[in-house]
């Protein structure tokens, strides 16, 4: 579990910053795309497009990890 939080965390971390504000944003401070949109000054398509794009590089970073933990990166 600790081992999972910190290679999340890395792998956050190595982001892009916009795509690494938009996660940390929706997942962790549960905040509506519109506000995200307005922090980051872009549209919602493109906090939605951020995610996606974020979502699919942390499938790839963490792969070893979500044969047991699926559920961790597909829900908002």
């Amino acid at each position: 579990q600790s081992e999972f939080r910190e290679a999340v965390n890395h792998a956050i971390g190595s982001l892009p910053r916009k795509q690494r504000l938009a996660v940390v944003l929706r997942r962790y401070e549960n905040m509506p795309y519109e506000d995200i949109a307005n922090i980051l000054g872009i549209s919602v398509s493109a906090v939605k497009s951020q995610l996606f794009r974020a979502r699919s590089t942390l499938r790839q970073l963490l792969g070893k990890f979500l044969d047991s933990k699926p559920e961790s990166l597909n829900s908002d």
